[in-house]
């Protein structure tokens, strides 16, 4: 059942409010969320209302969508959003200079490298994000809060699993996970020392 308008409108316009305090990945995907609701008619609405960009924010579909629609300015004023967590100055050099725009042989040059080492870095890093928007995804699903996402994001696959069953005792986790004791114990320690580092 489709959300009456006046209900959406309101919905958007307290969620571009929230946007321009912070704009974080998970605030994106309650944009998104909010948008994808709508008819097609009320999308168009939207689109309409909505600046354009921040209307491309609702469709992503991948992380290279984000960072297209960010280019340079949120590499720049947020390097430290959850979605570069990962990234070398390397790969954060050729994404900023890549959405600079030009070709890759002028790209390469301005940062001293050969095309296909630019090449490579911006396949890494597009690698690095999709894995990141991935995890966001998860933790958003999992209802994460911005801090505990903030550490989610930063643990394997096992760590992740454990993280979110600190609360259960470590022979049940075991159980419930196919894993020794002993491995849970030491992804415990893990988890815990990336928290208390946060």
């Amino acid at each position: 059942m489709q959300a009456a308008w006046h209900v959406m409108d309101r919905e958007i316009r307290q969620t571009r409010s929230l946007l321009s305090r912070r704009k974080t990945d998970l605030q994106f995907e309650l944009y998104r969320a909010i948008v994808d609701r709508a008819s097609d008619e009320e999308k168009s609405v939207a689109a309409k209302r909505l600046d354009q960009n921040q209307f491309k924010l609702c469709n992503i579909n991948t992380q290279e969508q984000f960072i297209q629609t960010h280019k340079l300015s949120e590499l720049k004023k947020h390097p430290d959003n959850p979605i570069f967590y990962g990234l070398t100055p390397r790969h954060r050099q050729a994404l900023i200079v890549k959405y600079a725009g030009g070709k890759s042989v002028q790209m390469a040059q301005q940062l001293g490298m050969t095309v296909e080492s630019y090449r490579q870095a911006i396949r890494e890093a597009t690698g690095i994000i999709q894995l990141n928007a991935a995890a966001l995804q998860e933790a958003h699903s999992l209802g994460l809060t911005e801090e505990q996402t903030a550490v989610y994001i930063r643990l394997s696959t096992l760590e992740r699993s454990i993280y979110v069953r600190l609360d259960q005792k470590p022979k049940d986790i075991a159980k419930e996970l196919g894993v020794s004791l002993s491995r849970v114990y030491e992804a415990v320690r893990r988890v815990k020392a990336k928290t208390e580092g946060q």
